[in-house]
């Protein structure tokens, strides 16, 4: 915390992601299964043994251990983002239909040039 008071920047946000982080690696893992054949033609067998291992050993490690994540927003003016987390809502749902427009393109992009 020294780091940021030395900055000047303000600190407007903070979240600590424990227990339930470990749904975001099961999500991740899950994703991961569906393209692993993708994922073997781009890199080979023993990467994607190994990412599947490490998305695991992670959400096992936030599920049972004694993981977590702190996300911290720092900004220039101290009022740089509202006081409540009501404005992530409406940007969240705009990020998922502009992903929805993208991903099937690049999937099927990415598809197309590992057929060659």
């Amino acid at each position: 915390f020294d780091a940021i008071e030395k900055s000047g920047l303000w600190p407007l946000d903070n979240e600590i992601w424990r227990v339930h982080y470990a749904t975001t690696l099961a999500e991740w893992r899950r994703r991961f299964a569906e393209i692993r054949p993708q994922a073997v033609a781009m890199y080979d067998e023993k990467f994607a043994c190994m990412w599947e291992l490490y998305l695991s050993a992670c959400e096992c490690a936030f599920s049972y251990g004694a993981s977590l994540v702190f996300q911290i927003q720092l900004g220039r003016e101290r009022d740089g983002v509202p006081l409540t987390r009501d404005y992530l809502t409406a940007a969240a749902q705009d990020l998922k239909a502009r992903e929805a427009a993208v991903l099937p393109d690049l999937a099927r992009s990415a598809v197309e040039a590992l057929d060659g």
